[in-house]
């Protein structure tokens, strides 16, 4: 465990002089891999749960976007909830920000999807894209100056890439198996 730069308190004084709490008080959390994929998992199960196609497309929406007019933030929109804001996420290697893997997820949503239902071909991902841009023409992002979603793309394709690594590793996983990552 490492300290927080941001704290004004030392590691002992946040564990109370008990290293066993090992709990941040501030929230900040750095997810190992083992963490990151059970998102990773839940988001696969979202993209492609349901009875029809359309569930799929839906779950993507709103995993995302949550419900504005009520003010319900998207599960996997990190950035915009509080107690992630300043997490960060492993994903093979890649430490991403709250934002970043907000994106990676869409980007893994929309990939996973057209994967299952559209045999690849794109559909979902142009969409999760145009969301973006959407998103970003609207004034709702922290990027400012950025109309066109170009600080948004790459984690977005990185989370594409990682759906088809994802399948090949889920293909190979033992029959029943909740978690696919798990295959070597």
């Amino acid at each position: 465990m490492r300290r927080d730069p941001c704290s004004p308190y030392t590691l002992r004084q946040l564990l109370r002089n008990n290293p066993i709490l090992l709990v941040d008080p501030f929230g900040l959390k750095d997810y190992n891999e083992l963490e990151t994929q059970q998102f990773i998992v839940d988001a696969y199960e979202s993209a492609t749960g349901g009875p029809t196609i359309a569930n799929g497309l839906v779950n993507i929406y709103v995993d995302l976007n949550g419900n504005r007019s009520t003010g319900k933030v998207g599960r996997f929109d990190f950035g915009n909830q509080q107690e992630h804001w300043d997490d960060t996420f492993l994903v093979g290697g890649q430490r991403y920000t709250a934002d970043e893997f907000g994106n990676f997820i869409a980007g893994f949503e929309g990939k996973t999807w057209e994967d299952k239902y559209n045999g690849g071909l794109p559909f979902a991902l142009p969409l999760v894209h145009l969301g973006g841009i959407f998103y970003h023409l609207a004034g709702n992002s922290k990027a400012h100056n950025d109309p066109w979603d170009t600080t948004g793309f790459p984690a977005i394709r990185a989370g594409a890439r990682f759906a088809d690594q994802f399948a090949t590793r889920s293909n190979k996983s033992a029959a029943g198996s909740k978690y696919p990552c798990e295959a070597n």
